[in-house]
């Protein structure tokens, strides 16, 4: 079975804060973002948007890169407010790391559109990580606006994350001050239950009742697989009369790639939306046909280059579906890359023109980044500049690495390499289990999982290419590149 799909959905991803980039599971159509260009959508088996909310992408970005590079900060610019077709420097972000990479605090400051005045925000975020770096808690802390790193202090608010085996989210509880979470009562807090086959089987979401005093059940989802444990439908309960108030249905080819969702409320079939794939796999085309007007599809279809990379999206409308189908192309979304390295998205439309863009180093780190670029057309039909979005600038530095991090370098071995199938781990230290981590060459992780020393690693699913891995294994780590033909 495959684990992974790639979908790329077009649209313009808004970000409002470096701090934490979301992407939206909800119903199959992630946010987009240059930064993130690739969205992994799961096979039926982990497509359960209350569980990538936190523990997903963004991480890879901010957390550490592939072992050797940190980012130590990142500036955001906005429009100015006398003239939006000029960005300024708003705010400035500082990310600092302990030894080990499982912790981080950030903190910010905010700059004036002229320049001149800088004001530190009064608190700062520090986020914890486990060793298979899920993230266990996010909390806020009054700061001085002075020391940096900023000096610990007295949590004012925190989201704490529990796991099972450090992979199964199990528990996401908010606390509002630092007694509440001292004496573990929570606001609230998202309990996930799973089979026996480790999938998730419900969620419930309880509040804290002002009037009550108590926590009382606001939400309860329960999902379903088939006998191949792929999701068939999700459930939506009302809590107090436990009747089904809205709910997804799933199905699936042969290949276990999801080819049509069934949106209901109240029994009622509200939406639908259809998927289907080229002979490589990859996500060719979706469609929403309308409910009260059969007649009429809006579609996306995608279409790559001779690399497997996103060439291009025309996005738009099928009228007259049932008989002679008009397709009526709106947008056309087209992608640029840099050695493998999304570098520039422009999307069109008859009246409106959209650019994005990335500048990366030679170790393929985000530079800069134009989140968008904004074009009317004049009366002949030319460009018009008329403002930016958002922009943003990212550093780095060489991550320094103690002896006794770095000890797993000179005993571990990865084999064969170039591999076309799997791979093979060996380790001095062949009873501890380890986490073995693949990342592409944008930093992405495409695969990871705990295996046993000598234990096959199935990397046929990976397009051909060169790859990075990470070896965990009691604490300590090892990196390195391997060729998969």
């Amino acid at each position: 079975m495959k684990l992974l799909k790639t979908l790329i959905i077009v649209s313009i991803f808004s970000q409002t804060s470096f701090l934490h980039a979301q992407n939206t599971f909800s119903n199959l159509y992630p946010e987009f973002s240059m930064r993130l260009d690739a969205t992994e959508i799961v096979d039926g088996k982990q497509l359960y948007f209350d569980l990538f909310e936190y523990n997903q992408i963004s991480e890879n970005v901010e957390q550490r890169f592939r072992g050797k590079y940190q980012l130590d900060s990142v500036e955001l610019f906005e429009p100015h407010p006398n003239d939006p077709s000029v960005l300024y420097l708003w705010n400035k972000g500082y990310l600092y790391y302990n030894e080990d990479f499982t912790e981080k605090n950030t903190l910010c400051f905010v700059f004036e559109p002229d320049g001149e005045e800088r004001r530190p925000t009064i608190t700062y975020q520090k986020r914890t990580v486990n060793q298979a770096k899920k993230i266990t808690s996010i909390s806020t802390h009054p700061w001085n606006g002075i020391d940096r790193p900023p000096l610990e202090t007295e949590l004012t608010s925190i989201i704490t994350f529990e796991y099972c085996s450090d992979t199964y989210l199990t528990k996401q509880s908010s606390f509002t001050s630092h007694e509440d979470f001292l004496n573990n009562n929570p606001s609230g807090f998202n309990e996930y239950i799973y089979n026996n086959d480790k999938l998730l089987d419900t969620i419930r979401t309880l509040k804290r009742d002002s009037l009550l005093d108590d926590l009382v059940l606001t939400r309860q989802l329960t999902y379903h697989h088939n006998q191949e444990g792929l999701l068939t439908c999700i459930l939506r309960y009302d809590v107090i009369s436990n009747e089904i108030l809205d709910s997804t249905a799933f199905k699936f080819n042969e290949e276990n790639q999801i080819t049509r969702e069934e949106f209901y409320f109240d029994s009622s079939l509200e939406k639908i939306i259809e998927y289907s794939y080229d002979e490589e796999g990859r996500i060719y085309e979706i469609l929403e046909p309308s409910i009260s007007r059969p007649d009429l599809i809006d579609f996306e279809t995608f279409f790559y280059n001779d690399y497997g990379s996103l060439d291009y999206v025309e996005k738009g409308r099928i009228s007259n579906a049932l008989e002679l189908p008009d397709r009526v192309i709106a947008t056309i979304a087209s992608y640029d890359y840099k050695d493998d390295a999304l570098i520039e998205e422009l999307s069109m439309t008859p009246d409106l023109i959209n650019t994005a863009r990335n500048d990366y180093d030679h170790h393929n780190h985000l530079l800069l980044e134009e989140t968008n670029r904004n074009y009317d057309r004049d009366l002949l039909g030319g460009l018009l500049f008329r403002s930016h979005d958002l922009g943003s600038k990212w550093f780095y530095s060489p991550v320094v690495i103690s002896s006794e991090r770095s000890l797993l370098d000179k005993k571990t071995v990865v084999y064969p390499n170039p591999a076309s199938t799997h791979l093979l781990v060996s380790l001095k230290d062949s009873q501890s289990p380890i986490l073995f981590s693949i990342y592409n060459s944008k930093g992405e992780k495409v695969g990871s999982n705990t295996y046993k020393s000598g234990e096959e690693i199935n990397i046929s699913s990976l397009n051909p290419g060169v790859y990075l891995y990470e070896v965990i294994q009691d604490q300590k780590y090892s990196v390195g590149k391997f060729v998969k033909i």
